[in-house]
């Protein structure tokens, strides 16, 4: 919403308060709202979570031998489906160079990589360690030209 009267602020609030109130009812889920950073934060009681939008941070626990750079990240998810965490990002740098630099960096952080696959311009990377599994997805960002998307999923074994 833009404006900044306060009337437009009041109803700001009352909508915030009202999806949070539906969502904790459907979702029986703590959740956030803030439409003012454009972002939504949700957290269930038995601790997955999902933040989406403006000032998106990686979840808490997120592990440190996963590199994670060279872009804006956009969508963040811990324990949605399973123990792991999802994290999708938009970056200016090409495909080529992010397969390249995160394959780099998660060899040298120790995973083994399974697998590398392209196919219609999306690459995918799979890749192991302890009792984790790794999934790095390259693809061009259908929203904005020049840009690409990058995926980021780490799953227990």
């Amino acid at each position: 919403m833009s404006g900044c009267g306060v009337g437009e602020k009041l109803i700001e609030k009352q909508v915030e308060k009202n999806v949070e109130k539906q969502m904790n009812e459907q979702m029986g889920a703590d959740v956030d709202v803030d439409m003012n950073k454009n972002s939504v934060n949700i957290v269930t009681e038995d601790g997955a979570s999902i933040q989406v939008g403006e000032g998106t941070v990686l979840p808490k626990g997120f592990p440190d031998d996963v590199y994670v750079g060279d872009g804006d990240i956009v969508s963040a998810s811990k324990n949605l489906s399973g123990e792991g965490f999802q994290v999708t990002m938009v970056s200016n740098k090409n495909i080529d160079y992010l397969k390249q630099k995160y394959t780099g960096e998660v060899t040298t952080a120790g995973w083994d990589i399974d697998s590398d696959m392209s196919m219609a311009g999306v690459t995918i990377v799979t890749a192991n360690k302890d009792n984790r599994v790794l999934s790095l997805s390259f693809s061009p960002d259908t929203e904005q030209e020049g840009k690409a998307m990058i995926v980021l999923i780490v799953m227990e074994n």
